[in-house]
């Protein structure tokens, strides 16, 4: 399957986490094990917000191998999953987290570049590949999306090349400083409303999870 071209039935944004929506680790670790370690990538609780506002719903697909690799258990990534929430507000609220836990070596079909999490959103959500954004900042996202049939944004412009080294139809894959512009480009694009796309807006600061 190729990437679909963007049109008006989007019902849900998928949206990488560590580098899209927020920081990468530090130099000195792989992972971000600790909720205090979580640190939003400016822009992204505006960004979220403005995917609830136009009535879509954002998601969360993420690889973290860390705890298959003991370093983490699925609660305590859990809970940095609610800091994360609690950071963006109930304003710009995740609708649901959908992670990978496993090794490379498992072979599982979660696994990124595998569309494993994204096809277990359809099914959850009622989802067709033509109604999902993926939004993410790595070759592996893109892959992901294309082998559903979803269309794809990056977030990461360094990594464009990477990216269009995977196949003629990823030369065509928008590029966006980050994922804040990448939400209201894609937004305009599909013919939405946009009175407060400029407005300055403050999402609430806590929400319950």
């Amino acid at each position: 399957m190729t990437v679909q071209a963007l049109n008006k039935g989007i019902k849900a944004v998928a949206f990488s986490r560590d580098g899209t929506l927020n920081h990468n680790p530090s130099t000195s670790q792989k992972y971000i094990l600790r909720p205090e370690d979580l640190h939003l990538l400016p822009g992204v609780a505006e960004a979220v917000w403005a995917v609830r506002r136009a009535g879509l719903l954002p998601f969360v697909f993420s690889q973290q191998s860390c705890v298959g690799e003991g370093l983490i258990t699925h609660k305590e990534l859990r809970i940095i999953h609610g800091q994360m929430q609690q950071m963006l507000g109930e304003d710009a609220r995740i609708e649901k987290f959908y992670y990978c836990p496993h090794t490379q070596a498992e072979e599982c079909s979660c696994r990124k570049p595998l569309p494993g999490m994204l096809l277990q959103m359809m099914k959850d959500y009622n989802l067709e590949p033509d109604e999902i954004l993926v939004i993410g900042d790595s070759a592996r996202d893109f892959s992901a999306a294309k082998s559903i049939g979803a269309r794809f944004v990056l977030t990461a412009p360094e990594q464009w090349e990477v990216v269009s080294a995977l196949g003629s139809d990823s030369l065509e894959v928008p590029a966006y400083a980050d994922v804040h512009v990448a939400v209201l480009a894609e937004l305009q694009n599909i013919s939405l409303s946009l009175p407060w796309a400029t407005a300055k807006h403050h999402p609430t600061s806590a929400v319950a999870i």
